[in-house]
């Protein structure tokens, strides 16, 4: 698995995750996409120490809800939406 960033470079490959110095930035990068903020504290320990680091629950600062797609997923609930208003006339045109 890599990972690329939005100019295409790879930011993640498998010889990048091999390395331990890469372990506190895979977190930070899954963390985030979750919505999950670490407090600072965390952060600097797992730099300091990332193969002994353990989280505990102080270690969260936030959780947040996190939506990347609103588009899409409006997108595909109205084409569902429009599938069965078609449906529906389909049915009520052969009564």
């Amino acid at each position: 698995m890599a990972l690329s960033g939005d100019d295409g470079r790879e930011l993640l490959s498998p010889s990048a995750l091999s390395r331990w110095n890469a372990l506190p930035f895979v977190i930070s990068y899954i963390a985030t996409s979750v919505g999950v903020r670490l407090e600072r504290s965390a952060e600097l320990l797992m730099l300091e120490r990332p193969l002994s680091f353990e989280f505990i629950i102080a270690d969260i600062a936030d959780l947040t809800a996190r939506v990347l797609h609103m588009g899409f997923i409006d997108y595909a609930r109205a084409k569902v939406q429009s599938q069965e208003v078609a449906r529906t006339v389909a049915l009520l045109r052969c009564v």
